[in-house]
C-alpha cells in the first residue's frame, strides 16, 4: 500500500514538473529590433543659392534575435535620400543609414523638418527618423 502510494505521488509530481516546462510552440517568435542612438538630427542652415548638400549618419543596433533586413527608406520630400547597406544586421550588431538634403533640389524656404521612413522585417514593420534645418538665400 505504501509502495503504491509512493509510486502514485511520485508520478503527479512528475507530470506536473513536466507540465510546467515551457511548450516550445508558446515561446515567443524570435524577431529584430532596430534601436536608434538617435531619431531626429538637425544639419542647420543650408544655401539654396550654392546648392548645397548636407548628410547625417543616423546609426543603429540590432537589440532583437533574428536578422534584420531593410526593406526600403522612404522620404518625404524629393530633396532628401536615404541609402543603406542591402545587407541583413545580425543580432548586436549595428547598421547605417544615410540621409542626404540636397538645397538645389527644393523650392521651399525656412524651416524644415523631412521623414524618412525604414520599412524594415521588424513587428512594427517601420521606424521613422526625421532631419531638421533651414533653408536660406
Amino acid at each position: 500500500m505504501i509502495r503504491l502510494l509512493l509510486t502514485t505521488l511520485t508520478l503527479v509530481v512528475s507530470l506536473t514538473l513536466s507540465a510546467q516546462q515551457t511548450d516550445p510552440r508558446l515561446e515567443e517568435p524570435k524577431a529584430p529590433e532596430m534601436e536608434f542612438a538617435e531619431t531626429v538630427m538637425g544639419i542647420g542652415e543650408l544655401s539654396v543659392s550654392r546648392k548645397e548638400k548636407r548628410k547625417v549618419t543616423f546609426t543603429f543596433i540590432n537589440k532583437g534575435d533574428a536578422p534584420l533586413r531593410i526593406i526600403s527608406a522612404e522620404t518625404s520630400c524629393g530633396c532628401t535620400t536615404a541609402t543603406y547597406r542591402r545587407k541583413n544586421v545580425k543580432p548586436g550588431k549595428k547598421g547605417k543609414i544615410f540621409v542626404t538634403v540636397d538645397a538645389s533640389l527644393s523650392e521651399a524656404r525656412g524651416a524644415f523638418g523631412y521623414l524618412v521612413t525604414i520599412i524594415n522585417n521588424t513587428p512594427q514593420h517601420y521606424t521613422r527618423l526625421r532631419v531638421t534645418g533651414k533653408f536660406i538665400e
